[in-house]
């Protein structure tokens, strides 16, 4: 009786080890499509308000010169001519520039130029090792005002968690299967 114990203890044992070594050491699954950045939404500082347009200045209307009739020996009318009125144009102000207040530039992550890493220092088998995970489907945008530097915006920085690799296979499953959990959707 006690043997049959002993016997079913190790295939639940037996069993249990396949299971978890199933769960951790299956092949994981197959990265996506090349990761894009979400873009971000640029907070303006308000629309610029123009200054009113300056009024422009008419001139006057001028009087026509008129004919008057003179007393004399003969009565013959010669046209008088009268000074000419003219308003003086009021002296105006150039308008002043609209200073439109400069757009934030935008910076992208450019993947090919970009890695994302960790590391880790492990002890295997006695021996201190440092393990490095690096993958290059890094994405995100940041985008930075000169003017205002407190105005800063970073948008949201994506890894792609299923192409992070290790020197080691078997690692490199433990990882994505079980510390990372890269199976599960993205919430």
């Amino acid at each position: 009786m006690n043997r049959n114990i002993v016997l079913i203890t190790a295939v639940v044992l037996l069993l249990a080890l396949a299971a978890l070594a199933f769960a951790v050491f299956r092949t994981p699954e197959e990265a996506s499509a090349p990761i894009e950045a979400v873009p971000l939404a640029i907070e303006s500082p308000g629309p610029a308000t123009a200054p009113a347009e300056p009024a422009t200045v008419e001139p006057a209307a001028t009087a026509e010169p008129t004919a008057t009739a003179t007393p004399g020996p003969t009565a013959t009318a010669e046209p008088v001519a009268e000074p000419i009125a003219t308003a003086a144009p009021e002296p105006t102000t150039a308008p002043e520039p609209v200073v439109e207040p400069a757009a934030p530039a935008v910076f992208e992550i450019v993947p090919a130029e970009s890695q994302a890493r960790f590391i880790i220092d492990e002890v295997l088998r006695g021996a201190p090792v440092t393990v490095v995970g690096v993958t290059d489907q890094v994405a995100g945008q940041i985008a930075v005002d000169p003017a205002n530097p407190a105005a800063t915006q970073v948008g949201q920085i994506l890894v792609n968690a299923r192409t992070l690799a290790t020197d080691n296979d078997f690692r490199n499953r433990a990882i994505k299967n079980q510390i990372l959990n890269t199976r599960a959707p993205l919430s």
